[in-house]
């Protein structure tokens, strides 16, 4: 299982499972059976994931 948070919902059919965790965060879950899978659309996701959680430590680093 491939787990990743962005700010909003992804509607796709290689998501598995959206799961709310706040108003803002939704947590997507994508079942992988081989590492070939992981192709250029999920890695776009996977970098827009990276991309929301260093938002959120530069704004914990700057006391937001």
């Amino acid at each position: 299982v491939l787990s990743f948070v962005l700010d909003r919902k992804l509607e796709h059919p290689r998501i598995e499972e959206v799961a709310m965790v706040r108003s803002d965060r939704w947590t997507h879950h994508i079942i992988l059976s081989d590492p070939l899978q992981i192709d250029d659309e999920i890695l776009a996701w996977l970098k827009q994931a990276m991309t929301l959680a260093d938002r959120k430590a530069a704004a914990e680093r700057n006391g937001r």
